[in-house]
């Protein structure tokens, strides 16, 4: 399988300030009935620089529509964005910025610039804020389009089919092999639970077919 090309060196050049996905921010639902946020949203990374280095928080909004293939994507975008060639500090987001002023979305705030990404697995929304002091950076992600209408288990399922075909366990009792294979399973066995029910009742209308 052919290498992938890291994505530092290039993704300042892929950012765009025209949205390419608006589907995503029509989509919504409400949370804790006042702010709205897409349906198809994985998490936002916030993130500021101090003078020195970069320091972020992660934030979920839907983390269950996200593969592990997905998530290490997010991070490679993140790392990327921030690494020494990209921005680096701030000074480099502020001269980013002013280069194209025609991200800034509002006269009243003329220090906060938005700009878009296309990645091969998830859809990014790179919002910069430009003022010391502040958060400077929100990397929003969002599963694809034809990504979100998959089931969201598709990855927990294969594996389970291919233990079933393996033999080396009796299926009723799977839920430890998820955990195991899985990391973000390894501690929320509620939801692996759930994926091993729904992967059950899956497999039992498939051998009903």
């Amino acid at each position: 399988m052919a290498k992938k090309k890291p994505l530092t060196a290039e993704i300042i050049g892929r950012l765009t300030v025209e949205c390419p996905f608006p589907e995503v921010f029509e989509d919504t639902e409400s949370a804790d009935g006042i702010i709205k946020t897409p349906k198809q949203k994985i998490a936002h990374i916030r993130a500021d620089h101090d003078g020195y280095q970069w320091w972020n928080t992660v934030w979920p909004a839907h983390d269950e529509l996200a593969s592990m293939e997905m998530k290490r994507e997010i991070d490679a975008t993140y790392q990327a964005l921030t690494a020494p060639d990209a921005f680096a500090d701030l000074n480099t987001v502020t001269r980013f910025c002013l280069s194209h002023t025609e991200a800034c979305p509002s006269k009243e705030h003329l220090d906060e610039f938005n700009f878009y990404l296309r990645g091969e697995l998830c859809d990014y929304w790179i919002r910069l804020i430009t003022r010391k002091g502040d958060y400077n950076m929100y990397l929003s992600a969002y599963t694809k389009k034809e990504t979100a209408e998959q089931n969201p288990n598709q990855e927990y399922f294969d594996y389970l089919e291919q233990l079933r075909e393996s033999g080396e366990t009796n299926m009723m009792g799977a839920v430890p092999y998820l955990q195991r294979k899985f990391p973000e399973l390894g501690f929320d066995i509620d939801r692996a639970r759930k994926i091993h029910r729904e992967w059950m009742g899956s497999y039992k209308e498939d051998k009903s077919r």
